[in-house]
């Protein structure tokens, strides 16, 4: 029939993939063997845009595919480049999204296997090793997210504090705000906690001196 075979390549390339950890070759061929034929792609095909994509999993069998941020025709900043055995797509799948916040095109000409939310869900529950594995993957990308919003965020409180202390400042470098760190934390707009994380970073750093209620810009 028209079921999926990989080739000797493909199956090296997918026994590195995160989610086949650990899965036996021989149950690896069954399960592949499930799938719809690969799709190719030639180069500068665009294999998920935010507007028109398939609700499934991308799997590369080889070739290459590059993740690029969709900015409304602003510079896109290329986000990241997969090869054989990578595995993109992972928001298109379970959920409601209605749109995909990445464009993912072909580098070169690509072999590329999909797999949607039906055939997850049965592989979950036929082989519990790789549900296992799909969620050690999702924790450590959002570990890796939450890391990111952290440094975001916690750099945005730092350098508006920073301004905020340069132009309360006088000559001599004393800052003169009236209000308690409370009203600092109102006026800046954050959270008291968030306020003194900055005012830590700031002194750690040098930047600033504290002496009680008084603060010196370095």
């Amino acid at each position: 029939g028209m079921e999926m075979q990989p080739s000797t390549a493909q199956l090296q390339a997918l026994s590195t993939c995160f989610l086949f950890r650990n899965i036996p070759e021989k149950t690896l061929l069954s399960m592949l063997a499930a799938l719809p034929p690969p799709q190719v792609f030639h180069k500068g095909e665009t294999v998920y845009e935010p507007a028109s994509f398939c609700h499934a999993l991308a799997l590369v069998l080889e070739g290459e595919l590059r993740v690029v941020s969709d900015a409304d025709g602003h510079r896109r900043a290329i986000l990241n480049t997969l090869a054989a055995g990578d595995i993109c797509g992972v928001t298109a799948v379970f959920g409601e999204g209605e749109t995909f916040v990445t464009e993912v095109y072909a580098t070169q000409d690509a072999a590329v296997a999909f797999i949607g939310q039906q055939q997850l869900s049965a592989w979950f529950s036929a082989y519990p090793r790789l549900a296992e594995n799909y969620i050690c993957f999702l924790t450590d990308r959002i570990r890796f997210l939450n890391r990111r919003i952290t440094t975001y965020t916690g750099g945005q409180v730092e350098e508006r504090l920073w301004r905020f202390l340069c132009d309360h400042a006088g000559a001599d470098g004393i800052v003169h705000f009236p209000g308690s760190l409370c009203d600092l934390a109102r006026a800046l707009d954050v959270g008291r906690s968030s306020l003194y994380r900055a005012l830590d970073h700031l002194e750690d750093a040098g930047r600033l001196a504290r002496k009680g209620k008084q603060m010196e810009i370095r």
